[in-house]
């Protein structure tokens, strides 16, 4: 029964129209659904990466504070022995453990006294140098791939700078981490360093990512993305003082950078390319076919209400016996098309947009044709009025067969009935008529009827002004003119 329906072609059409439409509520809540999946997922990953960032600083910072100390207390005998003329210095020195490297320059930096020969890296610790506290920096050798923390320190005698205690110490804390990089306050990367696979040690960072430097320089810490990636930054934590002795710290940055690309995770949905870009879709093939299922199901629940309304719309305002409209229902349909009509200015282009996006020509021209079927009351007295009904379902079958879609049919009363043609002259309805009477013969001719079927009809032009009345009672004249002009003759030998 349903498919019967479906056939029908304004059935079909109706049916497409509520697949098509289900059919993007559902895709559109499934993009949603997957969206916020996802985003919910990236969104644990970004905040991954803020907390091993979190855990890092807390590391560096807990670090930096034993090696102060550890270099204080070192720095204390150190000069301690220094000033006191002693050969125990040198022995000191050499018996360290916990620097690769610790010596003793004079103001030049030529070395004094150092715990081994072989240390080649020596940074120029005059750039950061106090003289009124110990100072650290953090400096990478490009040649061994290492980074150092260097502690400096100025030996005084009399008041007077004597001499620099200097102290190598490679730091790898960020060894067990991936992507989270240890960055100068000048841009340049210092530990090892991969990027997208490309060796990234000691380039600079303001130059490669210039935009997202001048972002990260302005906050202590914070989280963002670019066309570039996404981007976890923070500050390390500086130590001022150890006890009595000032600390001279640099700023330095803990950077996180995760390129976005084809080959990465989606750590960022922010569009429609990248959401059907990692969705997957084959993945998710159960989900497309108990929606389909659900879509095509609903589709026709909704088809049959929809079918049960258009049948409950047309039995009010149908003529039951011959499907044209009955006069009220017509005559209102007859009232808006007069008023499209009739409508000048502003009103009439929107009228003319509104019938282009229903698929309707403009209305130019309306014409009244006035039917009355011939001899009706003879076959009802003669034959009975089960054939003057057959004879009135004949003789409309006939002359609906060629009106447009949008023309009208209106049963005005018994054998009465009113014909409004849209954008037809004279001539195109002489044609029209004339393939009604055609019609008419070829039934007439079959010999499958008692009576004859015949009509007359007469036409006259709407024009805009006009009383819809009197153009119809026009058009009633005319028709009973042709009227009588006929044979009343409806019956068969």
């Amino acid at each position: 029964m349903i498919l019967k329906f479906i056939v029908k072609k304004q059935y079909f059409y109706i049916y497409l129209a509520i697949v098509v439409l289900f059919t993007a509520f559902y895709i559109t809540l499934f993009a949603i659904n997957r969206m916020q999946l996802l985003n919910k997922t990236l969104g644990n990953e970004r905040e991954k990466i803020v907390n091993e960032i979190k855990i890092v600083e807390s590391l560096a910072y807990s670090s930096n504070i034993y090696q102060l100390r550890y270099f204080v207390n070192c720095v204390t005998l150190i000069e301690y022995l220094y000033n006191k003329n002693t050969k125990d210095v040198e022995s000191i020195l050499a018996k360290n453990t916990i620097y690769d490297f610790i010596a003793i320059t004079d103001l030049d930096g030529n070395y004094k006294f150092k715990s081994k020969d072989d240390f080649k890296f020596q940074f120029n610790v005059k750039e950061v140098f106090d003289k009124d506290a110990i100072s650290t920096i953090i400096a990478f050798d490009r040649e061994t791939e290492t980074t150092y923390k260097v502690f400096t320190y100025a030996i005084k005698k009399n008041n007077k700078i004597d001499s620099y205690i200097v102290a190598y110490l490679s730091v790898d804390f960020l060894s067990n981490f991936n992507n989270i990089y240890l960055v100068s306050k000048d841009g340049y990367l210092l530990n090892k360093a991969y990027i997208n696979d490309i060796d990234m040690n000691y380039k600079n960072l303001s130059f490669l990512y210039p935009d997202e430097w001048d972002m990260i320089v302005k906050d202590l810490d914070g989280q963002f993305v670019s066309h570039n990636g996404i981007f976890t930054f923070s500050h390390l934590k500086r130590i001022h003082n150890i006890g009595d002795i000032k600390v001279k710290q640099n700023p330095y940055y803990i950077i996180s950078i995760i390129s976005i690309n084809p080959n990465d995770s989606p750590y960022f949905i922010n569009s429609i390319s990248s959401f059907f870009k990692y969705i997957n879709f084959k993945i998710n093939i159960t989900y497309w076919i108990i929606g389909y299922i659900w879509i095509f199901g609903t589709s026709i629940i909704l088809l049959v209400v929809i079918i049960n309304i258009i049948k409950n719309s047309k039995i009010e305002s149908l003529d039951g016996m011959t499907d044209a409209f009955n006069r009220r229902s017509g005559y209102a349909k007859l009232t808006k098309l007069i008023s499209e009509f009739s409508e000048t200015g502003i009103k009439h282009y929107i009228n003319n947009i509104k019938r282009f996006i229903y698929f309707r020509k403009p209305i130019n021209s309306i014409h009244f044709c006035m039917v009355d079927i011939d001899g009706l009351k003879q076959v009802n007295d003669t034959l009975g009025h089960k054939y003057g009904d057959e004879l009135i379902v004949n003789t409309i079958d006939c002359i609906k067969k060629d009106l447009h879609r949008s023309e009208i049919l209106i049963r005005m009363g018994g054998d009465e009935f009113l014909i409004v043609f849209l954008n037809r002259d004279f001539n195109d309805i002489d044609k029209y008529w004339k393939d009604v009477l055609q019609r008419f013969n070829d039934k007439n001719n079959s010999g499958n009827f008692k009576y004859i079927i015949k009509a007359s009809h007469g036409v006259t032009e709407y024009k805009i002004g006009m009383d819809i009345e009197s153009c119809i009672i026009q058009a009633d004249e005319l028709m009973y003119k042709e009227k009588r002009r006929h044979k009343v003759n409806l019956f068969f030998d």
